[in-house]
Order: C-alpha cells, then structure tokens, then sequence
C-alpha cells in the first residue's frame, strides 16, 4: 500500500524549467501559480516542482512578460519573453525660453576659447618620402595627359558599345 501512494505522488509531480528565452539563461525567482491555488518559486537554475495536479498555470516575473498556460500547453521546458521597456520622446519646454535661447547663445560665442589651439606648422611625415614636388609646368602637362585620357578612354568605350 505504501508503494502504491509513493508512486502515485510522483506521478502526480511537475518538474519545470524556466528559460530567458533571448539569452537562454534560466529564470531565477519567477512564481508559478496553478488554477488550484498551489505556488511555487524557481530556483537559481530555473527549476520549479509543483506537486499537486492541475489544470493551468500562471508564471509571472517582473523582468518577464505573465504567461498563462493550459495543462496541455506545460512542456519541461517554459520559454519566457523578457518585459521590455519602451519609453517615447520627451519634449520639456521652459517658461522663459528667450533666456534659454540667450544663455545658448552665450555659449557658442564660447566654443572658439575651448577648440584645441592651431599648430603654426605642419609635418607630414610620408612627404619625406615623396619626389621632388612638381613644377608649374609638369602640374599642366599632368592635367593635359589625365584630361586627353579621360577623352580617350570615353571614346574607346563607345567604339566597344557600337561594335556589339
């Protein structure tokens, strides 16, 4: 008789794990309430036992949204869906806005004092390594060539569109 009651206890046992469904860690301290009134907590590894039977359940967390779930619905393991708060834009007007708009304006004739200071002259150190700078003259015939080649380069390709 004794091992009759013991098996039917077990029997009547839920085992549950509770998982963040985003991050798949397990859900520390959420309730679970059945429809009977029984109450249980998760543990730190999100394991909740419930003992007695019942016909559904609801598990509630404050980083969680509520979940409400039929006997049918109840598997091993409970995915829950993290309570995310969205807040909208905040406007805030002042009373005395030409005051507001003063002290920006203030402000900004400020910002050159604080702007970091101009070096008197510059070093550029792969220059170094440069050919002598260009003339005048080879700066034009630089030009020249790049501008016939453009000229060139067009013409070529529209000769290659008509030939097909």
């Amino acid at each position: 008789m004794l091992l009759f009651c013991s098996g039917r206890t077990a029997m009547a046992q839920t085992q549950l794990v509770l998982v963040d469904k985003e991050t798949g860690e397990p859900v520390h301290k959420a309730t679970v309430v059945t429809n009977k009134g029984e109450s249980a907590i998760s543990t730190k590894m999100g394991h909740v036992t419930l003992n007695n039977p019942f016909e559904s359940l609801t598990i509630s967390h404050i980083s969680f949204l509520q979940r409400k779930m039929d006997k049918k619905e109840v598997s091993d393991t409970i995915w829950l869906l993290p309570n995310a708060v969205h807040l909208h834009e905040v406007v805030v007007y002042g009373k005395d806005r030409p005051l507001i708009k003063s002290v920006v304006a203030d402000a900004m004739k400020d910002v050159p004092m604080y702007a970091p200071p101009q070096a008197v002259a510059t070093f550029d150190f792969f220059k170094m390594f440069e050919k002598k700078p260009l003339n005048k003259k080879a700066r034009k015939r630089n030009k020249e060539l790049l501008e016939n080649w453009d000229k060139e380069y067009n013409n070529k390709k529209e000769e290659g569109v008509q030939d097909n």
